[in-house]
């Protein structure tokens, strides 16, 4: 932000917007954790699906959940059904059946 509007302080576009500045670096703290735990996520689901393919959702956050909890990731698992359709890692079909895009 200094960079293109070296005349703005930090805390001027955030009144402008509503929220303290707190907020703002919260948030964006937030953001770059779950993406990076997200990150870290995909692999290791790719990596039980290649032995375990027919293993559902609920099954497979079950197996990660102690992963997800150390990788300081607000991930439930409504979101990390979210996660794996986005990814597209869910199985499909009454069979299971597994296909990466």
């Amino acid at each position: 932000m200094k960079m293109l509007h070296p005349t703005y302080s930090h805390a001027e576009p955030c009144r402008s917007l509503g929220v303290s500045s707190q907020a703002h670096h919260m948030s964006s703290a937030r953001s770059v954790r779950v993406l990076l735990g997200r990150g870290a996520l995909v692999p290791l689901v790719k990596e039980v699906r290649l032995t375990q393919r027919k293993v559902g959702g609920r099954e497979l956050y079950r197996m990660l959940s102690g992963t997800i909890k150390n990788l300081d990731v607000a991930l439930g698992r409504d979101r990390f059904f979210e996660l794996l359709r986005e990814e597209g890692l869910r199985c499909v079909g009454a069979e299971g059946a597994y296909a990466l895009r």
